[in-house]
């Protein structure tokens, strides 16, 4: 068979356009939150004219500072090939006990301190069951959410505690500097922290090893359980600076003010394309997510639709792009079991 000049002229162009489109493909489905930030922003641009305006969009900024917070622990976690499903109930408990104190008269540092020190405690007691124990992460932390929710309940006695009036604690979350609310330079100030923490310093890459893997990890003389507990420390950490901004913005404490903060941040995580086998991600990736959470449900609240409805959405998205993820980690190792396997006699 022969071919024409022209033809044969013509198929490098070819390949090289197939090759940019099943680069492009690649791309789309390794990082879909790119595709879902652009087309919420083009329709309901298109949608409501009000969406894009300065003023709503650091309102969302200021949504999305909570759930953040709590996103930024959940992605070490997430990073390192672990889970935390607690943050939420350590949130009740720190909200409870911090606004209880506040109502009792205790000082707003003093009230400050004692809930970072739950944060702490948590953070070491989640640590040790995972690290040291070696207990199963996810059903641990489910273990230890009812275990924080209900000192929560009895502390509370199914009661509310109020902030006092006029309370400069009320500032944490009512406050502004310039344009921004103090939540919303709260979350971005920790995120930069945590960020700088995790990719410039050794025990940002000894986080990278251990969600990578943990065996290699420990033949390196990576400590492990030390490691582990560190970073539940952190998303207890974490989780008490929420609690001290939805504590403020509510006025109140009570024992279910933290409920589903841990979907809400795990959704965060894995929308901003982190990788929820360990490993990969980064803390960009959960603030990117968090915003983007609070873009979406601001886009679905502006067209009308119910706070339920919003969670239906928040599922069905992060379903989604967990399978995505399961999908290319299937398809990746494929091509290595193949290899792994003996030659035919």
């Amino acid at each position: 068979m022969s071919f024409s000049s022209s033809t044969l002229a013509s198929i490098p162009g070819r390949l090289r356009g197939n090759s940019q489109l099943n680069a492009l493909g690649s791309f789309l489905l390794r990082e879909p939150q790119v595709v879902l930030t652009v087309a919420l922003v083009v329709l309901m641009g298109i949608l409501n004219p009000r969406f894009l305006t300065a003023r709503n969009l650091i309102n969302v900024l200021r949504q999305s500072s909570i759930n953040g917070i709590v996103t930024v622990g959940v992605c070490w976690m997430m990073i390192s090939g672990s889970f935390d499903l607690s943050v939420g109930a350590i949130v009740s408990l720190i909200s409870v006990t911090m606004v209880a104190m506040l109502e009792g008269g205790a000082g707003i540092a003093t009230t400050c301190i004692f809930g970072l020190a739950i944060g702490l405690a948590t953070g070491v007691f989640n640590g040790f069951l995972v690290g040291r124990l070696k207990a199963n992460p996810m059903l641990t932390t489910l273990g230890t959410m009812t275990i924080f929710q209900g000192i929560a309940l009895l502390s509370a006695g199914g009661y509310y505690y109020r902030v006092p009036r006029n309370s400069p604690f009320l500032l944490i979350a009512d406050g502004f500097i310039g344009p921004f609310a103090v939540p919303t330079i709260i979350f971005l100030a920790l995120a930069l922290v945590m960020h700088l923490v995790l990719s410039e310093t050794s025990l940002g890459a000894r986080v990278y090893a251990i969600g990578g893997d943990e065996e290699a990890a420990k033949l390196a003389g990576v400590r492990v359980p030390l490691y582990r507990t560190l970073m539940y420390i952190a998303t207890g950490v974490c989780s008490a600076v929420a609690a001290m901004v939805v504590s403020a913005r509510a006025g109140s404490g009570h024992y279910f003010i933290g409920l589903n903060y841990e979907f809400h941040a795990i959704t965060a995580s894995v929308l901003g394309g982190n990788y929820i086998f360990g490993g990969r991600g980064s803390v960009a990736r959960g603030v990117w997510g968090a915003i983007l959470v609070a873009l979406l449900n601001n886009s679905l609240t502006i067209l009308g639709f119910e706070p339920e409805t919003q969670l239906v959405v928040q599922g069905v998205v992060t379903a989604s792009l967990v399978a995505i993820q399961v999908a290319g980690r299937e398809k990746k190792t494929e091509p290595e079991l193949q290899s792994q396997e003996p030659n035919g006699a």
